[in-house]
């Protein structure tokens, strides 16, 4: 038997935002992804783009939140970001992604993938 080795297909803009505004709301989402809550709204609306450094914060958000899905329910995400962590300078991840306009090649940005990723791997036998 064959094995399918197809990758799933790709998530629109919008299902990312749809399933990231069911974890954190708007109000919190637009304060994670450092936009305006009305501008999350008309995107939601179909009325607004979401642009380019918008779109950029998304996808690096959702691929943190997927990933913290597996262990996590959305309380449990939630709290997962207000944890502070001495990678990040005894700061919380969403401190830091609240704090300053990041972009995903971001030192910051990256030790919160690693932080997920250490979490998401088993750990070695």
């Amino acid at each position: 038997m064959a094995h399918d080795n197809r990758q799933p297909a790709p998530i629109s803009p919008t299902e990312k935002f749809n399933q990231l505004n069911s974890v954190f709301g708007t109000r919190k989402l637009a304060k994670l992804l450092r936009t305006k809550t009305s501008h999350l709204i008309g995107f939601s609306a179909g009325e607004l783009p979401l642009g380019g450094r918008r779109t950029e914060r998304l996808d690096v958000l959702h691929k943190v939140v997927d990933g913290l899905s597996t262990s996590y329910n959305p309380i449990g995400i939630n709290q997962w970001f207000d944890k502070k962590r001495s990678s990040l300078g005894q700061q919380s991840p969403r401190y830091v992604l609240e704090a300053y306009p990041w972009r995903k090649a971001d030192r910051a940005v990256k030790q919160i993938n690693r932080l997920v990723k250490e979490l998401t791997t088993p750990p070695a036998v």
